[in-house]
Parts: C-alpha cells; sequence; structure tokens
C-alpha cells in the first residue's frame, strides 16, 4: 500500500522477500524501515528509496497508455484554464509530449525538469536548457534531499514530535553540492525536492556556493515545497534568486500532521505570505498525483487555509493568507519568471504569447468558497481556441 505522497511504502513479507529486502542487511543511505517507537519493531513500512526495489517489480506503464492518458486529460487541463504546466516526470512521459507535439495533437506548454540520473546522459548528448520550442522544451533537473511531512520523512532541524527522529536524508550536502555544480557545468538549473527545515537550509547553502556562476549564467533555480521554512531562510530565497515552488493544496490535508509532529513549529509551516514579503518569486502548482491538479482548490486554500478545504475549519495561521490577486500571480507571471519565460508568458500585453482563458464567473466579485467551483469557458494558446463550454 503506498502513502499519499508516494514516499513510504506498507508490505508485506513476501513482498520484502520477492524484493530481496532484508530488514537486517545494511543499505545505503539513512532511514530506510519505520520502527515502531512503542515496541522497537519493524512495521513493515518501507521509507524513500528502499521502496524502489518494490515498484522494480512492477510492470511499467506502456508508452501507448502514458500517450492516450494525455490525450483524455488535456481537456480538462483546457476547462480549469491551464495553457501551460512545469512537469517533473520521467523520459517516458516526455516522449508521450514529443509524440502528442509531432502529431500537432492538442496539448499544452510543457517546461521539463528531468530525473538527476538522466544528467549524465543529457550532458554527453550535449542537450541543455531550452532545448526543444515554446510548446516544449527541457528545462532543468530535478533532485531529491528529503522525504515528506505526511510520512514524517521530511528532513528536520529538530526531531519530530513522539517519533525520536529528524526524517531522512535523502541526499547529504555534499552529494548535492557535487550534483548542482554538475547541473550547472552542463546549463541546467535545478529543482530541488525540500520539505523539511533542515533540507531547505542544506538546498539554499548550496545554491549559496554556486550563486555568482548560476547568476552569471542565468540558471533559475528552485526549491520544491519548502513547506517549513525557518524564519532566519526566509530572507536568502530572494537573495539568492531562488524561486520558492508550493503546492497549496498540500496544506488542506497536513494540518493534523502537523500539529501532531511539529507542535509549535507549524506555524512556520506553509510561510506564503512570510515569503512574498522577503521578496520570493513564490510559485503555485498541485504536485499532482498526489493533489488534486484544479488551481480554483489551490487558490482557495492559499487565501484561507482551512484543512480539507472545508469553509466551518479554523483557518491555520491566518497570518500567512494571501490576496485573490498574489494567487493568480503565483500561477502566472511568477510562473512564467521560474523558467525564464516572463517576456513571452504569464500576462497579457503586447508582445506576449496569446495563451488566456475566460472564467464562468467574475472571481474578483464572488465569496472564496465559490472560487472552488470556477472554471474556464473558453481557453485560448497561442492566439487559437483550445476549449469552449458549450462545444
Amino acid at each position: 500500500m503506498n502513502s499519499k505522497d508516494w514516499h513510504t511504502l506498507w508490505v508485506n513479507t513476501p513482498v520484502l522477500q520477492k524484493a530481496g529486502i532484508s530488514v537486517d542487511r545494511p543499505y545505503a543511505g539513512a532511514r530506510h524501515f519505520a520502527i515502531h517507537p512503542v515496541t522497537g519493531k519493524f512495521t513493515g513500512v518501507l521509507e524513500e528509496s528502499i521502496r524502489l526495489k518494490v515498484f522494480d517489480l512492477i510492470p511499467p506503464i506502456r508508452f501507448p497508455n502514458i500517450r492516450e492518458s494525455y490525450r483524455h486529460t488535456v481537456r480538462e487541463f483546457y476547462r480549469m484554464g491551464f495553457s501551460a504546466i512545469h512537469s517533473m516526470e520521467t523520459p517516458d512521459e516526455f516522449t508521450a509530449y514529443q509524440e502528442a507535439f509531432a502529431q500537432k495533437e492538442p496539448g499544452l506548454r510543457v517546461f521539463w525538469y528531468f530525473p538527476f540520473k538522466n544528467l549524465a546522459a543529457a550532458r554527453e548528448l550535449g542537450i541543455q536548457r531550452g532545448f526543444g520550442s515554446e510548446f516544449l522544451q527541457i528545462a532543468g533537473v530535478k533532485i531529491f534531499v528529503d522525504g515528506a511531512l505526511g510520512s514524517q520523512t521530511a528532513e528536520l532541524l529538530e526531531n519530530y514530535r513522539e517519533l525520536g527522529h529528524a526524517g531522512v536524508e535523502v541526499m547529504t550536502k555534499e552529494a548535492l553540492n557535487e550534483g548542482v555544480a554538475k547541473a550547472i557545468d552542463a546549463n541546467f538549473p535545478c529543482a530541488v525536492h525540500a520539505i523539511g527545515d533542515k533540507a531547505v537550509r542544506k538546498t539554499l547553502q548550496v545554491f549559496a556556493e554556486h550563486f555568482p556562476k548560476s547568476r552569471k549564467m542565468g540558471l533559475h533555480h528552485r526549491i520544491e515545497h519548502a513547506q517549513l521554512v525557518a524564519p532566519e531562510d526566509l530572507g536568502k530565497f530572494a537573495k539568492l534568486k531562488v524561486t520558492a515552488s508550493v503546492q497549496p493544496v498540500h496544506l488542506a490535508a497536513d494540518i493534523p500532521v502537523m500539529q501532531r509532529y511539529l507542535g509549535e513549529r507549524a506555524r512556520r509551516a506553509f510561510p506564503f505570505r512570510s515569503l512574498i514579503q522577503h521578496g520570493t518569486n513564490l510559485i503555485f502548482g498541485s504536485d499532482t498525483p498526489m493533489e488534486p491538479y484544479n488551481p480554483w482548490l489551490a487558490i482557495y486554500t492559499a487565501m484561507e487555509r482551512r484543512f480539507q478545504l472545508d469553509e466551518t475549519e479554523p483557518p491555520f495561521c491566518p497570518e500567512e493568507k494571501l490576496s485573490l490577486a498574489d494567487c493568480l500571480k503565483s500561477y502566472t507571471w511568477r510562473s512564467a519568471r521560474a523558467v525564464g519565460m516572463e517576456k513571452k508568458l504569464g500576462c497579457v500585453r503586447p508582445g506576449s504569447l496569446a495563451d488566456f482563458f475566460v472564467t464562468d464567473k467574475d472571481i474578483f466579485r464572488i465569496s472564496p468558497n465559490e472560487l472552488k467551483t470556477v472554471h474556464s469557458v473558453l481557453t485560448v494558446i497561442d492566439g487559437k481556441i483550445v476549449y469552449r463550454e458549450l462545444e
């Protein structure tokens, strides 16, 4: 059974045997096996990288199925008002995007961040950032340095309450430094998954070491999630020109988990307003399939900060609420800025690409709760109508 955040996996003994996993065998890295805090016994939950041995037993999704899924999903993306996405997927998905683009099928503008394990191959081929077109291009490299709050594997500066550990270090600072250096040498910006405050600090420290060269090359690095940030690190994002790529809907699901395992530190979680006040380029996403990709649910969450998007629940740390205008900017111009496309995307003005949509309601005249049902009645990409509600 896979956790919702895809960072832990609950298995039985036959699966362990088939995957060749032994609790008594040492494996590279930090924590791999969840141990019950009272009994001291293995719970059957595999954490982070070790779980990939189980996934290796599962036949991969065939390429035609990936392409067919994309074809069916695109229209729903149009209905939500999307014209472009930042994709953090495997080469299989990128192949599907290429095929769809070559066949002139309906699609989105895709800015693809490929897995770090494929960096050597990209360097050997001489591929660099921006390779492709305005509809499909390679944007950078995706790197993981810690786990997730939901699974209590995000790397923290202090232990989780009740658990006696501070999460999982998926990548050491030294390894991250080496990886970022290789990416920069190959002219790729990095998108680093860092959720816990220790992982975020470590990533910022590495970006700081490479800041002069990154700035000279015009590389836009980013931290994915940044769900828990130490107060003294808030100003470092803007100083280092690092984008904070956050997913507001995670907040709606994680409130009880944070309150239980973080205690007072939970008040530092999902610091959207603080990041913007410190000048950070804050962008929004969904982390789908972990959460729904509906942007209006994310906007509602960023504005209201309520558990499970329930208007009867009290707001969580209301001082971090954002305005509708800020939310829209995080989904449009700021997101375009993160991939160096702010002069062409994310706004409607002379010289920009004609990507826009029309909502079914006047979003500035309705209540926050009504935002959850907003959708597009007309979506235009590159000056062409790709979706009309009545069709």
